[in-house]
């Protein structure tokens, strides 16, 4: 287990398992309710919200949610306290990081955010968790975050 950061990035992965029931769904309102009482600053990009906004859409396309559940649910992803951040100035890094490592530009954003601010990255994505091995950013799997 790792204990929860002063600060970090969350990635879409993490407001994705907070919308929905999923594996990591427990662990991810324990995240945010610890953001909500000041224990940790959990910092997003602009583009957070947006990819979250997507997966909501596709729980709608497969049948599993209706539109307006889906509404509900992302807005009270909009009402948690994160702290958003500007990575335009990122991209170059980003797509560096996108092609040099073999993951989406998405995926690439959060990490390299992480790195600038220069704190952890939590994740529920375990493929980018992997990928991230060995580089120097710290990725944390929501699942090994003790809160």
């Amino acid at each position: 287990m790792t204990a929860l950061p002063a600060s970090c990035v969350v990635d879409a992965s993490v407001g994705v398992a907070l919308m929905f029931d999923e594996p990591l769904s427990a662990a991810s309102r324990r995240l945010f309710g610890a953001a909500a009482d000041g224990a940790c600053a959990c910092g997003v990009h602009e583009l957070f919200y947006l990819e979250c906004a997507s997966a909501a859409r596709k729980h709608v396309l497969r049948g599993r949610f209706t539109a307006l559940e889906v509404v509900d649910r992302y807005a009270s992803l909009l009402e948690q306290p994160l702290r958003l951040h500007e990575v335009l100035g990122l991209s170059a890094a980003t797509l560096s990081q996108s092609l040099g490592r073999g993951i989406s530009a998405y995926d690439a954003s959060y990490v390299v955010l992480a790195r600038h601010l220069e704190v952890p990255l939590i994740t529920a994505d375990e493929r980018l968790a992997r990928s991230m091995e060995g580089m120097p950013v710290e990725v944390v799997r929501l699942a090994d975050i003790e809160v």
